[in-house]
């Protein structure tokens, strides 16, 4: 019986630590570590955005448009990014530049937006994009007190709403 509970203990064990993996995995997937910094980089449907909010930022909403959100942030001691531990700001100014290519290696260019808004500075690039299409990204952020771009990559498939 004592030994079956060990067995028991063992599985639970290791259930708990595939599924920390997996969490951690998924933050990683959305975030670039450079430096002492975090590349944050997500893509969404323009859907997502308040109608409002499209209006007074001048993106146009629609089933088969979306946006590339990139935010910076310095590398905390726990090795987390942002928030008041990371320099005081949720996103630092940056520059960046990026395109997308689809599997029939067509590119689109980004062209990103700087929003500044309660303390925080990010940045939105527009495009569209066809029903289940994958698309390649590849970012070039340049970093506060850093003359030379640092890459980013990553893919993404995307469904219209």
């Amino acid at each position: 019986m004592r030994r079956l509970v060990q067995i028991l203990a063992t599985c639970v064990a290791l259930l708990w630590a595939a599924a920390l993996t997996s969490v951690l995995s998924a933050a990683e997937r959305n975030s670039t570590a450079a430096g002492g910094y975090l590349i944050h980089h997500s893509v969404f449907n323009s859907g997502f955005l308040k109608p409002e909010i499209a209006a007074a930022h001048g993106l146009i909403r629609g089933a088969n448009r979306a946006l590339v959100n990139v935010a910076v942030t310095r590398v905390r001691g726990d090795g987390e990014g942002g928030g008041e531990g990371g320099g005081g700001r949720y996103g630092l100014p940056v520059a960046v530049a990026g395109e997308a290519r689809n599997l029939m290696q067509q590119v689109t260019r980004l062209d990103f937006i700087e929003i500044r808004e309660a303390g925080a500075t990010y940045y939105l690039a527009p495009f569209k994009f066809a029903d289940r299409e994958i698309l390649h990204f590849h970012l070039q952020v340049r970093l506060p007190e850093e003359s030379r771009a640092r890459s980013v990559r990553f893919t993404r498939t995307l469904y219209r709403d």
